[in-house]
């Protein structure tokens, strides 16, 4: 199941704005300064390569559970749901504490209710502090 994940609108801003002049300013550059575009070209990959995680990041990452298990990053560890005993709300954030008191923060899913079920589910006795 994917929960997609509620995105900061400066992040969501901020990633657009370096994606267009990663795309207008080889552009420009092809029209003011014919000899330079291919510098600009190679700007432009260098950005695109160095941009990929953070685009990844803010348009295209979701947490998913499968077979009880939290999967909700490339490099993080997985989170599996019955080994959870604590689920907070930290600002714009969960923090999921586990049997072994490892502590996971996890960007906050956009159907919150659906989630928090699933853990329930798994975990009866698991203790759930949000805030509102």
């Amino acid at each position: 199941m994917d929960f997609p994940i509620q995105r900061s609108k400066s992040a969501v801003i901020f990633v657009s704005l370096t994606l267009a002049f990663m795309f207008v300013y080889p552009i420009v550059m092809l029209f003011t300064n014919k000899e330079q575009w291919m510098s600009a070209l190679i700007g432009m990959g260098l950005c695109f390569i160095v941009n990929v995680p953070i685009v990844w990041e803010i348009f295209i990452k979701k947490h998913k559970v499968e077979n009880g298990v939290l999967k909700y990053g490339i490099l993080n560890d997985d989170v599996v749901l019955k080994d959870i005993i604590i689920v907070r709300q930290v600002g714009k954030s969960l923090e999921i504490t586990t049997n072994a008191y490892k502590v996971h923060m996890i960007a906050m899913p956009q159907h919150m209710t659906q989630f928090l079920s699933l853990v329930e589910k798994e975990n009866p006795s698991v203790k759930i502090e949000m805030v509102g």
